[in-house]
């Protein structure tokens, strides 16, 4: 096969074309299609499928963002044009820059700036790294960043077994298709005269169907455990949470506790902010009940009659008066 036809192969391969198919177009063997994909460094069993894992889905996000092309985007992760727009559709792309995505890069940056990010980085691969970004992005504004160290430290280990996790399930479904397709191989070698088989193959693939049943058994023990731990994790970060918000809640209940709990610049910032919103919030009401209201019986009164109702109520006809004898001049 020339270079071009090897290009258009290995392009028509990345749309989504299978590799049965592409094997009948290009009329080469199954092994020669393999050869030609992995010459171009495209991993068949993931990258063939259009199946996205949630660290794909993360980083393919990401790069919508940044405003990569779907060609481009598919190219670069090795998956097909499809499955990127798939998640286009699915992803709100805007041109402007709101406060939550800047409140989201500046995360994201201060994470990186942590002693841990080097750990992370020798853990995880590109894909997964992504997938901890936006994960510890999300929680991180949802939680509105008020997090404590321990906290920090449950958030990590909690998105760190969701991405174990997801190995452990990418392996288990490789498990189950090797399975299939060895067994598939021993029935079509089984329905051959026994003069015919070739027992050395066949051996070998009753030896990988055994391995590959221990190996799902493992995988889904796996699976198992992760889930249990990562359930466990979860609800330590809720429960340490909730304990350490009723724990100021509470404080607010006696003096000491309130100027304890306004030692914190935060809190007095936003114990300030509410005190002004409630204050105008105050104030546009008292401006609504010092509006005169006529009643049933056609009589005409203040809804509500108090020392700031009237002084609204003076303060408004005084300017009325002052606006209709500038207008009769």
């Amino acid at each position: 096969m020339d270079m071009e036809s090897k290009r258009k192969f290995i392009e028509d391969f990345r749309n989504g074309t299978k590799l049965a198919t592409l094997i009948k177009k290009y009329k080469i063997s199954r092994e020669e299609g393999k050869k030609i994909l992995n010459e171009a460094s495209i991993d068949i069993e993931r990258e063939g499928s259009g199946r996205l894992s949630r660290e794909d889905i993360a980083l393919v996000k990401k790069m919508i963002r940044a405003g990569n092309s779907d060609e481009d985007i598919a190219r670069k992760i090795g998956k097909t044009i499809k499955a990127v727009k798939k998640v286009r559709q699915n992803t709100f792309v805007s041109t402007d820059i709101t406060d939550e995505d800047k409140q989201y890069d500046r995360i994201v940056a201060e994470l990186k700036q942590k002693s841990i990010w080097p750990l992370l980085k020798q853990q995880f691969n590109a894909k997964e790294l992504n997938f901890f970004e936006e994960d510890w992005a999300k929680f991180m504004i949802q939680f509105r960043e008020d997090v404590t160290p321990t906290e920090e430290e449950q958030l990590r280990e909690f998105i760190t077994l969701t991405i174990f996790l997801d190995r452990a399930i990418i392996d288990r479904k490789r498990c189950v298709d090797d399975l299939a397709r060895y067994i598939k191989e021993i029935e079509e070698i089984l329905k051959k005269e026994p003069e015919d088989r070739n027992q050395e193959r066949l051996q070998w693939l009753e030896d990988m169907k055994v391995s590959m049943e221990l190996a799902q058994k493992s995988n889904t023990n796996e699976i198992k455990s992760l889930m249990e731990k990562r359930e466990k994790t979860l609800g330590s970060l809720k429960g340490d949470r909730t304990a350490r918000i009723q724990r100021v809640d509470d404080s607010k209940s006696s003096w000491m506790g309130v100027v304890r709990y306004l030692e914190d610049e935060k809190n007095r910032e936003r114990e300030g902010l509410e005190a002004q919103i409630m204050r105008h919030a105050v104030e546009e009401q008292f401006k609504k009940l010092a509006v005169p209201h006529t009643y049933l019986d056609g009589q005409e009164d203040l809804p509500l009659l108090s020392p700031e109702t009237l002084e609204i109520y003076d303060a408004q006809k005084a300017s009325e008066e002052i606006s209709c004898s500038v207008d009769g001049e």
